[in-house]
């Protein structure tokens, strides 16, 4: 995903888990079912290859909300990060 630098960090920034259904909620992707006998590399390994399918004008729309998030997970931004893995965020629209 050349065109989605963003994206890709925040595939490897969060829990498998939580991106998968922050991708779903947000943006409706059918992202598949996560193995929890496979390790978080070949989870994610799943979720990019959903990502790659996808158009460029779709994957630019999600590369915009992921450039948003990205900054907030370097050491000062770790706690919002941590805010979405514990859901203490009802609506992520502040993001937008």
């Amino acid at each position: 995903m050349n065109d989605a630098e963003n994206l890709s960090k925040l595939l490897g920034h969060l829990p498998p888990a939580v991106f998968r259904e922050f991708m779903a909620d947000e943006f409706s992707l059918a992202m598949p079912d996560l193995d929890t006998k496979k390790t978080k590399k070949e989870q994610r390994e799943q979720m990019e290859a959903v990502l790659s399918a996808l158009g460029v004008s779709e994957r630019q729309r999600i590369e915009e909300v992921a450039e948003r998030i990205v900054p907030l997970s370097d050491c000062a931004g770790q706690d919002v990060i941590d805010g979405f893995k514990d859901d203490i965020f009802d609506d992520v629209a502040w993001i937008l």
